[in-house]
């Protein structure tokens, strides 16, 4: 009986460090900063061309609705083929408006020289205010099902308007790397994407990341510094050498917090390049988030 308490102290200090294990990692404030602002890049980006560097967002054609038209009236054959069934990014003239059974609503896109067979871009019920403050001859983007054409004229189901894909994108992808900071899911785009935001905002020492642009980054040290605490000029070679520093040190970094959250099974997948060396020196008891 004597040994009970012990066995007791030993179990909670055992499921104490499990739980710490678990815990999630929390942003910095110039990660969360960063993180920001790829996130909204990322949306604005996807939204402009219907295309994303992440898999988990639905890729689409992006196509004008002349070229659509076009295609179509070339050859009804060609253009189911090429279009039909696929997701598409329209961008296009508003011709015209049209209302449907209920609460369906719908607009033409396309030019102003030419209205005929130009696409329908029909829209779910509940999104006839989307459409409530458009005009005619206002440039759109439209995200849409292609269904096929009917008498001439490519028909488009379940659109939404870019500025409501845009929104969308963006929160999926916050919800997607909070997830898996969270250690809920165990995802390799939302942690080389977590590497980026720590190699972006990443400080060592005197080395610090100045922003030129979201994936552009220039690098200085207070060696680098004028007696006026400006910038001094420095040639590319060493620009290019701290950036190294800050990469490796940054790649090392995730690692660890990666295979703490995932295991070292996941962390190396995701980063196959860290050495045996380096996966041998990183001990638990130096991890630090």
């Amino acid at each position: 009986m004597k040994k009970l308490p012990f066995l007791l102290a030993a179990c909670v200090l055992a499921n104490t460090v499990a739980a710490q294990s678990l815990m999630p990692y929390r942003f910095t404030e110039a990660e969360q900063r960063e993180s920001d602002e790829l996130a909204q890049d990322d949306a604005a980006q996807y939204a402009k061309t219907g295309s994303s560097r992440f898999t988990f967002l639905r890729q689409a054609r992006n196509v004008t609705a002349s070229e659509m038209r076009d295609v179509y009236a070339a050859n009804q054959i060609d253009g189911e083929q090429r279009f039909k069934g696929k997701y598409v990014r329209v961008e296009g003239t508003i011709i015209g408006f049209h209302s449907g059974v209920g609460d369906e609503s719908s607009l033409t896109v396309g030019d102003l020289r030419s209205s005929f067979g130009s696409p329908v871009a029909k829209f779910p019920k509940g999104k006839s205010s989307a459409l409530a403050n458009l005009r005619k001859g206002q440039r759109v983007a439209v995200f849409c099902d292609v269904s096929g054409v009917y008498v001439g004229t490519p028909v488009m189901r379940d659109c939404r308007m870019q500025a409501e894909v845009r929104e969308e994108a963006l929160t999926t992808l916050k919800s997607r790397l909070g997830g898996f900071l969270e250690g809920r899911v165990a995802d390799a785009e939302a942690a080389q994407d977590f590497f980026m935001i720590r190699f972006l905002s990443w400080p060592i020492g005197a080395v610090g990341l100045c922003a030129k642009k979201a994936v552009q980054r220039c690098v200085y040290s207070e060696s680098l510094l004028d007696g006026r605490n400006r910038p001094a000029k420095t040639n590319d070679a060493r620009l290019e050498e701290l950036k190294g520093k800050v990469y490796a040190d940054a790649r090392v970094s995730t690692y660890r917090i990666v295979d703490r959250l995932y295991g070292s099974k996941f962390a190396g997948a995701v980063f196959p390049e860290i050495s045996s060396d380096e996966k041998l020196s990183l001990e638990r008891k130096d991890l630090q988030y």
